[in-house]
């Protein structure tokens, strides 16, 4: 049987040790899963550009592992907001991380919206779609 596949999303930018924060916990899931992490994209490429291929790595797997401090980042956010978009398993290494998705946001922004709404936690979803 093959192992599902994980996501690891966390805060990179502004973050000095997402190095081995990243590692470690590829270390720790690669016996029960096959790992995917923006650890290993390379780093001369736009935020624009890793984003695009988070996404699409996203895409592939069955579950994302939210490491702490995600909520830091604009990147970690929208790739939560996109695994729960396509019902992926989403694992918090802080239970205190755990966030509802505001579909009606979601819907909005897929379809062509011009402003998330004012509750929305995952709003930054806006801030990739809007990237000129």
């Amino acid at each position: 049987m093959a192992k599902k596949k994980i996501y690891i999303s966390g805060a990179i930018s502004g973050n000095p040790s997402y190095r081995m924060q990243f590692l470690a916990k590829y270390r720790e899931l690669e016996p029960f899963y096959t790992v995917l992490s923006p650890l290993f994209i390379n780093a001369e490429l736009s935020w624009k550009d890793f984003m695009h291929i988070d996404l699409a790595m996203i895409k592939v797997c069955d579950a994302i592992y939210m490491l702490k401090g995600w909520k830091e980042s604009r990147g970690a956010k929208i790739e939560h907001c996109f695994a729960q978009m396509l019902g992926l398993e989403i694992i918090y290494e802080n239970e205190d991380d755990i966030v509802k998705t505001c579909w009606n946001c979601i819907h909005k922004s897929i379809n062509g919206g011009s402003d998330p709404c004012s509750t929305c936690e995952n709003a930054s979803a806006w801030e990739l779609k809007n990237e000129n």
